[in-house]
């Protein structure tokens, strides 16, 4: 409650409608997590409501990533904010409606594969052995199967989960691609969680 202070009466219905949208995804993640049954249909519901937030709201909903609130529910919030972030770029760039949807949806669901990365590795204090590196590499891998073939979400969407650590000069992973060669929703997915 601190962190929601400087909040104008008017702008607590915008932090309702964040907050819950954390929960929600918080709630789609553990299903991804626990490899439950996984419909895109709440993941659709999400990215429209947020986008509809950022059409009428933008200053506010971006401030909302300046919260900082949450630390326990990282992922969640983080991927919240990605997506309003790549919204922002989307809208920037002047993509069409369905356009900014993908963009969105990738950008929300991009790190699904760090789901089902050992606790243990992602809790590690310092470096990651070789071993623990090589397995948290592949959570774009896990990310793209999650996204397109559990959740039957397509291509477009999907390969930002397996491009989003592919890097300009080509030292990414998990294909060393570079240039033009990466997705462009990668691309601005990347800019946006970083």
């Amino acid at each position: 409650k601190a962190g929601r202070a400087w909040l104008a009466p008017g702008e607590e219905r915008v932090f309702k409608i964040y907050r819950a949208a954390v929960d929600k995804v918080e709630a789609i993640f553990h299903d991804i997590s626990d490899g439950t049954y996984l419909s895109h249909e709440p993941v659709d519901f999400i990215v429209k409501e947020m986008l509809d937030l950022l059409r009428q709201n933008k200053n506010e909903t971006i401030q909302l990533i300046l919260l900082g609130e949450w630390v326990e529910r990282k992922l969640s919030v983080s991927a919240v904010n990605c997506m309003i972030l790549a919204a922002v770029i989307g809208t920037t760039m002047r993509l069409a409606s369905h356009r900014l949807l993908q963009l969105a949806t990738s950008a929300l669901l991009h790190d699904a594969g760090m789901l089902r990365v050992d606790r243990e590795i992602l809790r590690k204090e310092g470096k990651l052995s070789e071993a623990e590196l090589a397995r948290m590499k592949t959570h774009s891998v896990t990310g793209y199967q999650i996204i397109s073939r559990d959740m039957k979400y397509p291509e477009e969407i999907a390969q930002v989960a397996l491009q989003h650590h592919e890097h300009w000069d080509g030292r990414g992973y998990p294909r060393g691609l570079k240039g033009e060669e990466i997705n462009s929703f990668a691309r601005v997915v990347a800019v946006a969680d970083a």
